[in-house]
């Protein structure tokens, strides 16, 4: 979300008991248990293969070696990897004001005997995404969310949503704890959720003690409970949705960059006790800068918890404000902003860091921006592709109210884009 602007949550008249949601969610999280089985034989069966030919390759070279009446010599088991560890920057737009070239990740090594490149970050780390994109692709429906209507979604662009964007109320610590809906309504969801974790609630802004005194420990465990209990305990953890935005109750500063990463640690370490599988994301928020602080990368580096808390950076972008891109060259600025961080800043840092990459929330602005704009669309498209080493996830904000008009499928309000979107996010599916 953007400066100033609140998350909207769907009210519920009654909040379902948990024993029922065993088995709405019982399907779901079959289907999800054999999708890891099935990566974890994988990985096994593959790791059997490469020891196998490196075997059948020192027979082959002890056997020629032989017939050649050479001295007997242990065959070369080394493997001369290619990698490109400068692209820490994104491909600026070829001239003519075309699409920026299709560069090589960061991370796609070829060996020797040309095999193929390694695993990418979003199969890595959830699996084959169901979209059959090369990353997971995600949306926020706005209206009633729930599984029916992100299926619906699904159907509409032509391939399976991966992800779905939620958030719970956050009004009080009691209304984070009993917000148990943002994820029930997801109970039969085949895909992971993404959920925007408040880190303090509107009545408490500011109090960090809050969290790091142990007080609210059991708000963050319920939630992990009911993540759980919904067939989601392998979400996406976005540890305070845009943290660095000045418009929430956690909004962090210089002066409480150390109670952050100390809340963030506490919160992982009781939510990753009820499911190892939850993944946490440092979640902020493009262009906007660390309050207190002249560094425009001190979003990113002062504020990073550590690598052994962290899974990913998840950034949110919107095409608004000085983010606006209308041509090449705002692009260039919207993505690497000269006062605050941007993609270009993201994908290099979490590629320096081995970590994932994830854009939880992008899209239109028919308020702050100028709505339906294909150009912007094409852009991200092509920063996802070749971004795609790292990239773990993105999901698309499709909200039709009227303090954003962004939505894409279920009004008319951005026709041209939504029309892209579908074209890409549709048969693009193939490039899985």
């Amino acid at each position: 979300m953007g400066p100033g602007e609140q998350q909207r949550t769907t009210s519920r008249g009654s909040e379902p008991e948990l024993d029922t949601l065993a088995r709405l969610a019982r399907l779901a999280r079959e289907d999800r248990q054999w999708e890891r089985r099935m990566r974890r034989r994988r990985s096994a069966i593959g790791a059997g293969v490469v020891t196998g030919l490196a075997a059948l390759t020192a027979v082959v070279a002890v056997t020629v070696n032989r017939q050649d009446s050479d001295p007997v010599t242990a065959p070369d088991s080394s493997v001369t990897a290619s990698v490109d560890g400068s692209a820490s920057a994104l491909p600026r737009a070829s001239a003519g004001g075309g699409m920026p070239s299709a560069a090589s990740p960061s991370a796609s090594a070829t060996t020797s005997a040309g095999a193929s490149a390694p695993t990418s970050k979003a199969r890595a780390m959830y699996g084959k995404p169901r979209s059959g994109l090369p990353w997971h692709s995600g949306f926020w429906t706005g209206g009633k969310v729930g599984t029916a209507l992100t299926e619906r979604a699904g159907t509409w662009r032509g391939a399976p949503m991966d992800f779905a964007t939620v958030y719970p109320a956050y009004g009080t610590w009691e209304e984070i704890r009993t917000s148990s809906w943002a994820v029930t309504d997801f109970a039969r969801f085949k895909g992971r959720l993404a959920y925007g974790l408040p880190l303090l609630p509107k009545n408490r802004k500011g109090h960090w003690e809050d969290i790091l005194d142990g007080s609210h420990d059991e708000v963050f465990r319920t939630i992990a409970r009911h993540l759980v209990a919904s067939g989601h305990e392998d979400a996406a953890i976005r540890m305070g949705v845009e943290a660095n935005g000045y418009w929430f109750p956690w909004a962090v500063e210089v002066g409480t960059v150390d109670e952050y990463k100390a809340a963030f640690r506490r919160i992982h370490k009781i939510m990753s006790a009820v499911s190892p599988e939850f993944t946490f994301w440092m979640d902020i928020n493009c262009g906007t800068v660390l309050t207190g602080s002249r560094d425009r990368l001190a979003p990113l580096y002062q504020m990073y918890p550590g690598n052994d808390v962290v899974d990913g950076l998840s950034m949110d972008h919107y095409n608004r404000y000085k983010l606006l891109a209308k041509d090449d060259a705002t692009w260039r600025r919207a993505i690497a902003p000269s006062w605050a961080p941007g993609f270009q800043d993201g994908i290099a840092f979490a590629r320096a860091h081995g970590i994932g990459f994830a854009v939880p929330e992008w899209g239109l602005d028919g308020v702050q921006g100028p709505g339906d704009s294909p150009y912007f669309m094409e852009r991200m498209w092509q920063l996802f592709v070749d971004s795609s080493d790292v990239l773990v996830f993105e999901n698309y904000f499709s909200e039709a109210d009227a303090y954003i008009k962004g939505d894409l499928f279920q009004t008319s309000q951005n026709p041209r884009s939504a029309a892209y979107y579908r074209e890409r996010w549709g048969s693009g599916a193939g490039q899985g």
